[in-house]
Formats: structure tokens, C-alpha cells, sequence
């Protein structure tokens, strides 16, 4: 299973290992994703109601929690449940599994490299998205998932400016 999500790399009779973070890759998934998360908002939003509410909240107190505590990745995890709520009341299963399918691969880049994220700014703009939500602010909702998304991006580009080995690694 972590296989097939991209977190280990298997080889018949080798040595297995977790896969490197490769900053340009990830930076393509992450372009990806957000569009993808764009969708399930766009589809999801007309079908939130009050256990989906219920469940929103839920996911920023259990955000909350962590970053006061320290549990970095839980905060992670919690910040994509949130996302996933939107994305499941779309009702498209396809949209679902395709944005599942690399939840892990980008749970762990913001927990190796985008820890600062994670902090009071990222709280900020999931309680952000839900306020506008709950005013009925569509556009609103979607600049703050497009915000969260640009500030990712630019995490991967400015780590792999920074990384020297990383460009290196991209022209073996």
C-alpha cells in the first residue's frame, strides 16, 4: 500500500526504502491536487450541510489541538480531513480516490518541509475557508483553498532553490 502511494520504493530483492521528496515532482503534484480539491470544493459546496458543518469544525479544533501540542502531523492530517470533507460531498468517487490516492506523499512534504505552514497562518485559512463557507461567500471559500495551494507551491519552490542536490538529483 505505501507502494502505491509513492511513500516506499520496492525493488525484487532489494533494499526497500522510503522514496526521496523529489521538490519538482511534488510541486507538479501539489498543482495537481489543487485543482483537483478546486473541483470538490466547486462540486462539494451545494451539498454541505450540518453533519458536514459539524465534521468541518471538528477537523479545526483537532488542528488547533495539534499545533498547541506540538503533533505536527496530526495537524497535517486534520488539515487534509478538511479538505476531504468538501471533496466527498461532491459525490464523485473518482475525484475522491484520485485525491486520496497522494494524500501521503503531501502529508509528508508538509511535515518535512512546511512545518511553518502548518502554524497560526494555516489555521487561519482553514477557519477562513469555513467562515466564508458559512456566508455563503463561494469565490471567498475558493481564494482560501487557492492561497493555501500557491503557499505549497511556493514552499517546493523555494526548497528546491535552496537544494543544490535536489537540481543535481534532477540531471542524473
Amino acid at each position: 500500500m505505501l507502494a502505491a502511494e509513492g511513500l516506499v520504493e520496492v525493488e525484487t530483492h532489494r533494499l526497500k526504502r522510503a522514496t526521496p521528496i523529489d521538490l519538482h515532482v511534488t510541486r507538479d503534484l501539489i498543482r495537481v491536487q489543487a485543482e483537483l480539491w478546486r473541483l470538490g470544493y466547486n462540486w462539494g459546496m451545494a451539498r454541505i450541510g450540518a453533519t458536514e458543518i459539524a465534521a468541518l469544525e471538528r477537523a479545526i479544533a483537532r488542528y488547533r489541538a495539534a499545533v498547541e501540542s506540538g503533533e505536527y502531523m496530526a495537524a497535517v492530517m486534520a488539515g487534509l480531513d478538511f479538505h476531504t470533507i468538501f471533496i466527498k460531498a461532491s459525490e464523485s468517487r473518482e475525484l475522491l480516490r484520485s485525491t486520496l490516492d497522494r494524500r501521503g506523499l503531501i502529508a509528508r512534504f508538509i511535515f518535512l518541509h512546511g512545518i511553518a505552514t502548518l502554524r497560526e497562518n494555516g489555521l487561519r485559512q482553514h477557519e477562513a475557508i469555513l467562515q466564508a463557507f458559512l456566508a455563503g461567500d463561494r469565490d471567498g471559500v475558493l481564494a482560501c483553498l487557492d492561497r493555501m495551494a500557491a503557499r505549497l507551491i511556493g514552499l517546493c519552490d523555494s526548497q528546491a532553490g535552496s537544494d543544490g542536490n535536489q537540481d543535481q538529483h534532477q540531471k542524473d
